[in-house]
């Protein structure tokens, strides 16, 4: 019942934020990057150099992507937040139910209360990919679902260089987890058994390693 009510009350809120404009550095990460691969028809992969801060540049061609099916315009570019909104708070139900199984309800809510995350989901901001693919990503490691890790890994890396450093956060928590956390068995840290708890990560790392060194031979 909460859950559908955040969810309603997310659509609603970003009904309310059709009319406002890309606000602060998501006018060169949203609208800048969009415009330009808009407007160049998705030719090239790469940015010029006057709007390239080294991000990969996914967020962008996304929002043109939008705009390509639905038109250019704030409400579609609102409205293309909402998976990655209704995401992340449908990931808090779950990671608030492992950590205080008793009352699963609370962690939405002191995480919604956070003003820092509650306006960054009212913002056309790659942020929100972030958080969605963060939340989406520790979900794997706390349930061991091998699809949310790789999903998630694979967002976090698309979406910006924070978020591959994200993706490694992940990796160091989940091995932690897996190998020396209380209740874990010594004798299954092994360094086979390690190198194997990589390949989740693998895809975003080959991902993040692909652009990197693309983007710097160009």
């Amino acid at each position: 019942m909460l859950r559908g009510l955040l969810l309603l009350l997310s659509a609603l809120a970003l009904w309310g934020m059709r009319d406002k404009p890309f606000f602060w550095d998501t006018i060169q990460l949203g609208s800048k990057h969009a415009h330009w691969y808009y407007g160049q028809g998705f030719r090239y992969l790469l940015l010029p150099p006057e709007i390239d801060s080294g991000h990969p540049p996914a967020f962008g061609m996304y929002i043109a992507a939008v705009w390509t099916v639905f038109g250019k315009s704030l409400l579609s570019s609102h409205l293309a937040m909402l998976p990655f909104v209704w995401g992340t708070i449908w990931l808090l139900f779950p990671v608030g139910r492992y950590f205080a199984p008793r009352c699963e309800w609370l962690f939405p809510l002191l995480a919604l209360a956070n003003p820092v995350l509650l306006t960054q989901l009212l913002l056309i901001s790659p942020d929100v990919v972030l958080v969605c693919g963060f939340l989406l990503g520790l979900y794997g490691i706390l349930y061991q679902r091998l699809s949310a890790k790789i999903i998630g890994g694979l967002l976090l890396a698309a979406i910006s260089t924070r978020g591959m450093m994200v993706v490694v956060a992940l990796f160091l928590f989940d091995a932690y987890q897996r190998f020396f956390a209380p209740g874990a068995t010594p004798t299954r840290a092994t360094l086979g058994a390690i190198l194997k708890s990589t390949l989740p990560y693998a895809p975003a790392g080959l991902l993040a390693s692909a652009f990197l060194l693309y983007h710097y031979w160009q």
